[in-house]
């Protein structure tokens, strides 16, 4: 998976994705994120899924798991998902806690 990291804010992050996100490329994907995310202070993140084809729970693991370790007051969008990639975030009740576009 092949991502863009642009920051718009010194802490916000925007990433845009492209690929699946699954059990192959999930952590590599979660290591990345999370590192910018510890490192900068981040605590607005926009993740553009536009180019997303798939995720799988592991990739959902991973954005549970950056959302952990923002710093508060955390906010994830998740913009430009296709309705299969939002499903999968629907059906896990993440829409609780990201707000999904």
């Amino acid at each position: 998976m092949d991502i863009e990291l642009k920051y718009i804010t010194p802490t916000s992050l925007y990433v845009k994705a492209f690929g699946r996100l699954d059990i192959d490329n999930a952590m590599p994907f979660g290591i990345k994120i999370k590192d910018e995310v510890e490192d900068n202070n981040v605590s607005s993140l926009t993740l553009d899924f536009a180019e997303v084809t798939f995720i799988s729970s592991f990739g959902l693991k991973v954005i549970l798991e950056t959302y952990q370790v923002m710093q508060e007051p955390a906010v994830i969008k998740i913009i430009n998902a296709s309705d299969t990639v939002k499903h999968a975030f629907l059906l896990v009740g993440f829409d609780k806690f990201i707000d999904i576009k």
